[in-house]
């Protein structure tokens, strides 16, 4: 039924007369075509709304970037860094409390505020004193710090002005608080130590340090040299010498890895490089150290070496 249909039927029933009849339809129509109107309106409205989201979603905002933490390398010294702890000047000390797994573990400091001075301590005894600067060290002898394997100790570091203009600190007390002005930051940290065959190495330089030039001495006619060959210089090196009765063993490599020297499959020394900086060792070997060879004897000198993609030498002399 349409519109038409439907105003013949209201005709027949209504007692109405035409114009009477033709208003109300019209009023009917009206309200039709206004609603007609604000569905329409809706709609338009709708769209609008959407596009202006779209803008606003696509056109580039400037945010402000995230300042990112303060944080030690991860990584260094055959260590990964499991503790730190961060202070901004005129504040002058951190601490961290830390329990060892194993004998030796390593302590990174940083500091590079002119003019001030910083002693680490392990349990109150130094550790470490001097000038305010940025390295690490290795510690192995946990007794002297009256700590051991398993059990917590607490270690500090002490940043200020040295008690004795000039003069290098010895202990914490020997360290007075900066002046309420000064500025600038400070950091200990605490790394547990890899195994060379995991410790992620840096990446390698064109070029790499002459091992020739690393400190070795010219030697003399009766040194024995172990070298690294060129092709494959984790190739293990093995010669014989006369056993002088106490030696000087020298060793240096250019390039990240270790060394181990074995004397008749006695370990006697190792040296770790984890850089491409150029590393060097040296050390006097003897009775006291269980080498009970009769002098004039025969023995097997032995070099391993781990990881290593450049040049190596092991040198060793008679003790003088």
């Amino acid at each position: 039924m349409n519109l038409t249909d439907l105003t013949e039927v209201l005709r027949e029933r209504a007692d109405l007369d035409d114009t009477a009849h033709d208003a109300r339809m019209a009023g009917i129509r009206g309200r039709i075509v206004a609603t007609r109107r604000r569905l329409a309106l809706a709609g338009v409205v709708c769209v609008v709304l959407a596009v202006v989201s779209a803008v606003f979603l696509t056109v580039p905002r400037e945010v402000e970037p995230a300042k990112p933490p303060r944080s030690l390398p991860g990584f260094g010294d055959g260590a990964r860094l499991v503790a730190q702890a961060w202070a901004d000047l005129p504040t002058n000390s951190v601490t961290i409390e830390y329990t060892p797994k194993s004998d030796e573990f390593v302590l990174f400091d940083r500091c590079a505020v002119q003019g001030l001075v910083m002693v680490i301590a392990i349990n109150e005894r130094p550790v470490q004193a001097g000038g305010c600067h940025s390295g690490s060290l290795r510690i192995g002898d946990l007794a002297k710090f009256g700590a051991e394997v398993g059990k917590p100790l607490v270690i500090t570091m002490v940043v200020g002005v040295g008690s004795a203009a000039g003069e290098f600190p010895e202990k914490a007390e020997d360290v007075r608080p900066p002046d309420e002005e000064a500025t600038g930051e400070f950091a200990l940290g605490v790394g547990e130590e890899m195994p060379v065959g995991e410790y992620p190495f840096p990446p390698r330089p064109e070029t790499l340090e002459d091992v020739d030039h690393l400190g070795l001495s010219d030697g003399t006619p009766g040194d024995v040299n172990l070298r690294a060959d060129r092709d494959d210089p984790d190739a293990r090196q093995t010669t014989t010498m006369v056993w002088p009765g106490s030696i000087s063993l020298r060793a240096a490599l250019n390039t990240p890895g270790r060394l181990e020297v074995f004397i008749d499959d006695q370990a006697v020394y190792e040296v770790d490089s984890w850089n491409y900086e150029g590393v060097t060792g040296f050390a006097t070997l003897g009775e006291e150290d269980g080498l009970l060879f009769a002098p004039g004897q025969s023995v097997t000198v032995t070099v391993i070496a781990e990881r290593t993609t450049g040049d190596w030498i092991v040198q060793l002399s008679e003790y003088e």
